[in-house]
C-alpha cells in the first residue's frame, strides 16, 4: 500500500507543470526519535540554518531561518525567510528511503522595497 502511494505521488509530481521546489525527495533517511540535528549553509544568494526534529520514525519537523541577499535578478533583493518544513517518509527498504517534504513559510523582503509573501 505504501509503495503504491509513493508511486502515485511521484508520478503526480513528475507530471506537474511549473516549479516544484516545495517538494523534495532529497535526504529521505530520517533521524531516530532521540536525535536532533542542526544544519547551517552559507553561499550565494543565502545564509540558511535548520534544526531537524524527528517526531516519529517517519515524520520530522524542520524549522528553518534564511537570510537572502540576491534572488535571480540583477537588482539586489535583501530579506529573511521563516519556514517550517515537514518531511514524511513514505517508503523504506534496505538502503532505499523515499520521503516527501513540504516547506511552507513566510518571506519578508527589505530592499529594494518592503514586502511579505506566504508560500
Amino acid at each position: 500500500m505504501r509503495w503504491t502511494f509513493a508511486c502515485l505521488v511521484a508520478a503526480a509530481i513528475m507530471t506537474a507543470h511549473g516549479p516544484a521546489h516545495a517538494w523534495s525527495t532529497q535526504g529521505a533517511e530520517m533521524l531516530s526519535t532521540g536525535e536532533n540535528a542542526a544544519d547551517v549553509g552559507i553561499g550565494f544568494p543565502q545564509l540558511r540554518g535548520q534544526f531537524h526534529v524527528p517526531l516519529t520514525r517517519d515524520l520530522a519537523v524542520i524549522p528553518q531561518f534564511t537570510f537572502f541577499y540576491g534572488l535571480d535578478t540583477t537588482v539586489p533583493i535583501v530579506g529573511d525567510g521563516f519556514f517550517a518544513a515537514v518531511r514524511y517518509r513514505v517508503f523504506r527498504s534496505g538502503g532505499l528511503d523515499i520521503a516527501l517534504q513540504a516547506e511552507p513559510g513566510i518571506i519578508m523582503t527589505y530592499h529594494p522595497r518592503f514586502g511579505l509573501r506566504i508560500q
